[in-house]
C-alpha cells in the first residue's frame, strides 16, 4: 500500500486481505509496538521522529519478508512515500521471486482532510494538520517502481478498480 494519510490505504488493505485470505501488517501498529505505546493511545512526537520512522519501516519490511517467505499472502499498510522506503521491498520481491503490487491510494486533499477529521477509533495518530507536510515530502514513483504500481482513486468505486487489477 502507498498513499497519504486519509487516502484509504487501510480500508482498501483490509478489504483485500479479507478477499485473498492475506495477512495485513500496519505500520501504525508496528510503530506503537516499537515505541511501547498502547494501540489505543496517541503517540508523542518521539514516536514520529525520523529515527523511529526508519526503525518502523525496517521492522515492517522484515516482518513482511518473513511472512512472504512462508508463502502467505501479505499486505504492508504504510505510506511508503519515499524511494528509500520502497526500494528494500522491491529488492526483496526480486531476490525471493515474490509477487509484488504497490497499490497507491489517492483522493483530493480536501477529502483526505475530511476523512482524517472524522476518523475515530483507529490506531493511526494522523491528523489533517500533517497533510501538507506529507504532501511536500512525498516522492513520485520512479520508472522501476511504476512497473509495480496500480493507482486507486478511493473516491470512485475502488472495489471495482481492485477487481480489475486482480483479474
Amino acid at each position: 500500500m502507498s498513499g497519504l494519510s486519509g487516502s484509504g490505504k487501510t480500508t482498501v488493505a483490509k478489504y483485500i486481505a479479507e478477499k485473498i485470505n492475506g495477512i495485513l501488517i500496519r505500520s501504525d501498529a508496528v510503530r506503537k509496538h516499537l515505541g511501547n505505546v498502547s494501540l489505543d493511545e496517541t503517540g508523542n512526537s518521539e514516536l514520529y521522529s525520523e529515527e523511529m520512522n526508519q526503525k518502523t519501516y525496517e521492522r515492517l519490511i522484515k516482518l513482511g519478508e518473513i511472512v512472504a517467505k512462508e508463502g502467505f499472502n501479505l499486505i504492508l499498510d504504510a505510506k511508503f512515500d519515499r524511494h528509500q522506503l520502497r526500494k528494500p521491498v522491491i529488492e526483496i520481491a526480486k531476490k525471493d521471486n515474490i509477487f509484488l503490487t504497490i497499490l497507491s491510494c489517492y483522493a483530493p486533499v480536501e477529502i483526505l482532510s475530511d476523512r482524517l477529521s472524522k476518523r475515530k477509533g483507529d490506531i493511526s495518530d494522523a491528523t489533517s494538520d500533517l497533510l501538507q507536510q506529507q504532501k511536500n515530502n512525498i516522492q513520485d514513483f520512479n520508472e522501476e517502481e511504476m512497473s509495480y504500481v496500480k493507482k486507486i482513486d478511493t473516491t470512485n468505486n475502488w472495489k471495482e478498480q481492485i477487481t480489475e487489477f486482480f483479474r
